[in-house]
C-alpha cells in the first residue's frame, strides 16, 4: 500500500474512533478515497465533506447530514441512507446498488430516478428526454427502453443491456459504453463524442448521422451497422470489421483504422 493509501486508512480509522467517542461533527472534512465500508456514522454531520471515491458500502448513514457533500464515484452499495440529508450533493458516478432510501431521505428527483433505474431496472421504460447525466448504470437492463433525447453524458453504462433501445438524438458525450450490448439500438443523430464503445456489440444498430468524433470503437462489433452521414473524425476504429457497414457519406477524417477491414474487403494497414 502506498503512503497516500496508508494516510487515507488512518484518517478513516480516526474518524470512526472519534465517532465512537461521541463526536458527530465532521463538516468540511476531506475523506476522499477513504475506506469507510460498514462504518456506523448514523446521525453524523458530514455537511460539505469530500467523500469522492470513498468506499461507503454497507455504511450506516441514517439521519446523517450530507448536505453539499461530494460523493462522486463513491461506493454507496448497500449503504443505509434512510432519513439522511442529501440535498445539493454530487453523486456523479456513485454506485447506488441496493442503497437504502426512504420517504425521509432528502434527495433530489434526478438522483432518485437514477437510484430507481439502478435498483429496479429500466427495461422498456419510457425515459425520453430525461436527465441521467453522470449516472452509474453499469450492467443495468435497459432493453427496449425509450431514451430518445435523454441526457446520459458522462454516465457509466459499461456492460449495460441496451438491445433495441431508442437512443435517437440522445446525449452520450463521454459516456462509458465499454462492452455494452446495443444490438439493433436506434442511435440516429446521437451525440457520442469521446464515448467509450470499445468491445460494444452494435450489430444491426442504426447510427445514421451519429456524432462519434474521438469515440473509442476498438474491437466493437459493427456487423450490419448503418453509419450513413456519421461523423467519425479522429475516432478509433482499430480492429473493427467494417466489411458489412454502410459508410456512405460518413466522415472518417483522421480516424484510426489500423487493421480495419473496409467495406471493399481490403484491410487498412
Amino acid at each position: 500500500m502506498g503512503e497516500r493509501g496508508s494516510v487515507r486508512m488512518d484518517m478513516a480509522r480516526e474518524l470512526v474512533e472519534r465517532y465512537r467517542a461521541g463526536e458527530r461533527d465532521f463538516g468540511q472534512v476531506d475523506l476522499s478515497q477513504t475506506d469507510l465500508g460498514g462504518a456506523n456514522l448514523r446521525g453524523a454531520n458530514l455537511n460539505g465533506a469530500d467523500l469522492s471515491g470513498a468506499n461507503l458500502s454497507g455504511a450506516d448513514l441514517r439521519e446523517a447530514n450530507l448536505k453539499r457533500s461530494r460523493l462522486c464515484d463513491a461506493d454507496l452499495s448497500g449503504a443505509d441512507l434512510r432519513g439522511a440529508d442529501l440535498r445539493e450533493v454530487n453523486l456523479s458516478g456513485a454506485n447506488l446498488r441496493q442503497t437504502k432510501l426512504d420517504a425521509e431521505t432528502q434527495l433530489n428527483f434526478h438522483w432518485r430516478r437514477v437510484w430507481s433505474i439502478r435498483n429496479e431496472g429500466g427495461a422498456w421504460r419510457v425515459l425520453g428526454g430525461v436527465d441521467l447525466s453522470g449516472a452509474y448504470l453499469r450492467e443495468v437492463d435497459l432493453e427496449g427502453a425509450d431514451l430518445e433525447g435523454a441526457c446520459l453524458a458522462q454516465s457509466n453504462l459499461e456492460g449495460t443491456n441496451l438491445e433495441g433501445a431508442n437512443l435517437e438524438e440522445a446525449n452520450l458525450v463521454g459516456a462509458n459504453l465499454k462492452g455494452a450490448h446495443m444490438v439493433k439500438a436506434n442511435l440516429r443523430r446521437a451525440h457520442m463524442m469521446r464515448a467509450n464503445l470499445s468491445g460494444a456489440n452494435l450489430a444491426g444498430a442504426d447510427l445514421v448521422g451519429a456524432k462519434l468524433w474521438e469515440a473509442d470503437l476498438r474491437n466493437a462489433n459493427l456487423n450490419g451497422v448503418v453509419l450513413q452521414g456519421a461523423n467519425l473524425i479522429e475516432a478509433d476504429l482499430s480492429g473493427a470489421d467494417l466489411s458489412a457497414v454502410d459508410l456512405r457519406g460518413a466522415n472518417l477524417w483522421q480516424a484510426r483504422l489500423g487493421g480495419v477491414t473496409m467495406p471493399d474487403g481490403t484491410v487498412h494497414p
